[in-house]
């Protein structure tokens, strides 16, 4: 199966962009194992998303959904709470239902 390309995407949040990195990575790896590559991304040095990216998880306002080709969802809570139920449960949702277009493509 091929891995999920997720991209961590957020501003000038200095060590919490890597916290809120690690606790998604053991999420993905520990509890959903999910087959995946998280990249982190500073907006401030590069705004483009990687060619092929299937996720982008964002602490910041910074990419609209009508302009991306993949999903995109808010992180924000986590800049405060790195375990925040609510969110992980969203990105949780989002992973599946992603693994599952991976794993039957002509299911989507």
């Amino acid at each position: 199966m091929n891995k999920l390309e997720i991209l961590l995407a957020g501003g000038s949040c200095g060590s919490t962009l890597f916290l809120i990195a690690d606790e998604i990575e053991r999420h993905l790896t520990d509890v959903w194992r999910v087959p995946h590559r998280l990249t982190l991304q500073s907006i401030w040095e590069r705004f483009e998303a990687p060619a092929r990216t299937d996720l982008i998880l964002q602490t910041m306002p910074a990419y609209d959904p009508s302009q991306v080709e993949c999903a995109v969802l808010s992180v924000k809570p986590m800049i405060r709470d790195q375990d925040h139920p609510e969110t992980l449960e969203a990105i949780h949702n989002i992973v599946e239902r992603l693994r599952l277009s991976l794993e039957n493509p002509e299911s989507t």
